[in-house]
Order: structure tokens, then sequence, then C-alpha cells
């Protein structure tokens, strides 16, 4: 879609512009990757010319690399990943309302079983690691055992909804990867990592 291209490189400009004036010393990047990391995806990567890539992982992983390089120049010495989170087929607060307005098994209507999130994300996975790996100025968290058991990925909790729709994280949602991963996001704030603060002797 055009238009969403045209939308998505003028918020880009528009984030650089605020980058430049700032000077932001971390950056978090977050994405529903899957959209370009699925073999059944629509969404696909054109090359100058807006013609289909022949190679959408190159596209992807070289892609990711470009941007930790363009954020580098702007001044950002700390980038956090955060990987995949569970898509779902029903916009999750409807899904709950109506699940528990009908006494329907909120699991059975609402969840995805994570076997089959598993294989969605799987890819996606694989080319952010690969974007990512040894480059001591990024880390990559995977999100998914914050919402997801064993045998099922879940939007909601006993007190409250994790998702918006079928995608986008609410607060409660970001306040729970936050908890989930204090370290990293230590890190990425304030250049803190627990094990050089364990390995530094007090006085």
């Amino acid at each position: 879609d055009s238009t969403m291209a045209s939308n998505c490189l003028r918020y880009r400009a528009n984030g650089e512009k605020v980058m430049r004036s700032s000077g932001p010393s971390f950056a978090i990047l977050y994405s529903r990757w899957t959209l370009y990391a699925d073999p059944e995806t629509p969404y696909f990567f054109v090359d100058e010319t807006g013609a289909r890539v022949s190679d959408q992982k190159k596209a992807f992983v070289d892609g990711m690399r470009d941007t930790v390089q363009r954020l580098r120049e702007l001044g950002v010495s700390r980038i956090l990943v955060l990987g995949p989170t569970p898509t779902f087929p029903m916009s999750a607060p409807e899904c709950v309302v109506r699940s528990i307005r009908y006494r329907q098994p909120i699991d059975t209507r609402c969840s995805q079983p994570r076997r089959a999130e598993e294989a969605k994300r799987a890819l996606a996975v694989a080319w952010l690691n690969e974007a990512t790996s040894n480059d001591p100025s990024v880390k990559l968290i995977d999100p998914i055992d914050v919402f997801c058991d064993k045998q099922f990925c879940r939007p909601y909790t006993d007190q409250t909804v994790y998702f918006i729709d079928t995608n986008h994280i609410s607060d409660a949602g970001v306040s729970a990867i936050l908890t989930a991963f204090k370290d990293k996001f230590s890190w990425a704030f304030f250049g803190e990592d627990p094990k050089d603060a364990a390995a530094t002797p007090t006085r």
C-alpha cells in the first residue's frame, strides 16, 4: 500500500529528526516482525524500483543491520530489540468480554495454541537472532513466555487484558514485559549490566 509506505517513511524521518535534536543514548526496537518473516505473509520488501526482492530473508536481516547502524550514527549506544509478541484471531478485549458475557471458555475462544504461535514466529526469531548476534551494542529479548505457557498463548490474565486488539500490546502488556526483563531494560535505560554490577567490588 503506497499510502502506508509513505506514512512510514514520513514517521521515520520525523523520528530521526527528533533523535538528532535530543541525542538519546538508547533505543528500543519493536515491530510486528512476523508480517515480513512468514512464508504465508502478504507483506514483502521491494527494491528501489518498487519490484519485490528475490530474497526476503536477506532484506530483513540487512534492513535490521542498517537500522542499527543508522541509530549508531545518531549517537545511540544501546539498542534493545523486542522479539515477536503473540497475535490472536480476535480482538482481545472484545473476545474476553463476549466470552464472559455468554459464559464461553476464554481459552477456547481467545487464546492461541503455543505450538501454532511457535510455528508462526519461527522465521522472525531466527532472522532477528542472525541480524543482532555478535553485536555488543544490541540485546534481543524474546517475550513469548510472558504471554504463553506450554499449551496456550493468552492475551489476558485474571486481572487484565494484555492486548488492545489482535496484536497491539496494552499498557498492562508492556508492564508485564518490563517486569520480566528488568535487567535488559536497566541495561538499555542506564547502561547497567547486573553481571557487571555483581562483579564490581563495593567499598
